[in-house]
């Protein structure tokens, strides 16, 4: 073998050798807790979207919204019937042969989205199907090829996912674990702990868990500074809280009479939904309501003359658990 061909056949080898060393796996990427919190911020950011069920779709609120109308009080089927059109408030007298929802539900046009299956499409890019299911139901109404954001009487955007708590916990079985706070009216309300996996490379959250109402309370005096001493005090919140929904008129109204137990005999107005009465008891900073009849239970938050419902249990169909009401205005 001449020496030509053997540098030419070392030359291979070490040309072989070099590509082979390249190519090969590098060492596990060291994880990182910042890299990780940073990533995940789009989901951080769409589950917020789903708490102030939006659920990532383009509105304009300040456009026309419209109003539904039923064949007739049977299609209704008490608000599960198919919906026969749209119209824009004010035109009411122009569809007087047909029922017109009671609930006067507004329907926004949504700009990114023709169908719920591409919203859902869009969640799956951060949540997974059972954490989705938690949040997304009813919201959106598909007409004529038009995609539509339902907006009933209820208020909407007073609970918030404060993306600056989030924090790092731990990793186990392969999942990574993070809690963030949620504020209601920018005031602390729960921490929640969320769990994320990788999914084709890439974080999808898939759990969220909820802690108990008395776990929230007492994680909301750990807020106060140990330093801080706060003379007991027993606030009177006796009195009635209103909706006018930016008008003259009363659409929801909330009644509190003190029953000198640390209790509240409570009625609840909803407009063109129910009226729940029950009991409140004073529980913290809160009032724990409770409807035996209506089999609704919730949490009364009041400050600065407003009061806030969110429902912790339901009984009654159109009554969801997390569904919150707002009452603006204390006459």
């Amino acid at each position: 073998m001449t020496m030509k061909k053997i540098v030419i056949i070392v030359l291979s080898a070490f040309v072989i050798f070099f590509m082979a060393a390249c190519n090969a796996p590098s060492k596990a990427e060291v994880f990182s807790e910042e890299k990780f919190l940073e990533d995940i911020t789009p989901n951080l950011v769409c589950l917020n979207s789903c708490v102030h069920e939006m659920f990532g779709a383009e509105v304009d609120f300040n456009e026309d919204s419209y109003l539904a109308a039923y064949e007739s009080e049977s299609a209704y089927a008490d608000g599960m019937g198919d919906i026969a059109l749209l119209f824009k408030p004010g035109e009411e007298s122009k569809y007087v042969d047909y029922f017109i929802d009671p609930t006067c539900s507004d329907y926004y046009p949504v700009t990114n989205f023709k169908t719920n299956a591409e919203v859902r499409d869009y969640l799956r890019k951060y949540l997974s199907d059972e954490v989705i299911d938690k949040w997304f139901s009813n919201d959106f109404l598909e007409y004529e090829g038009q995609l539509y954001l339902i907006r009933g009487s209820r208020g909407y955007g007073a609970m918030k996912c404060d993306l600056e708590s989030l924090k790092y916990v731990e990793e186990k079985d392969d999942k990574q674990y993070v809690t963030v706070d949620f504020k209601l009216f920018d005031t602390f309300d729960h921490t929640e702990t969320l769990e994320f996996s990788k999914v084709n490379d890439v974080w999808i959250m898939t759990d969220e868990v909820v802690p108990p109402i008395k776990e929230t309370i007492e994680n909301s005096d750990k807020e106060v500074s140990e330093e801080t001493i706060i003379p007991p005090k027993m606030e009177d919140y006796s009195g009635s809280y209103v909706d006018r929904q930016g008008t003259a008129e009363i659409y929801n109204n909330l009644d509190l009479t003190y029953l000198e137990d640390e209790s509240y005999q409570a009625t609840i107005g909803l407009y063109r939904l129910t009226e729940l009465e029950g009991v409140a008891k004073v529980d913290g900073e809160t009032l724990s309501f409770k409807d035996d009849g209506m089999q609704v239970k919730g949490t009364i938050i009041i400050k600065d003359n407003m009061a806030v419902l969110t429902i912790t249990e339901s009984g009654f169909e159109y009554i969801n658990q997390g569904d919150v009401f707002e009452f603006s205005e204390k006459l």
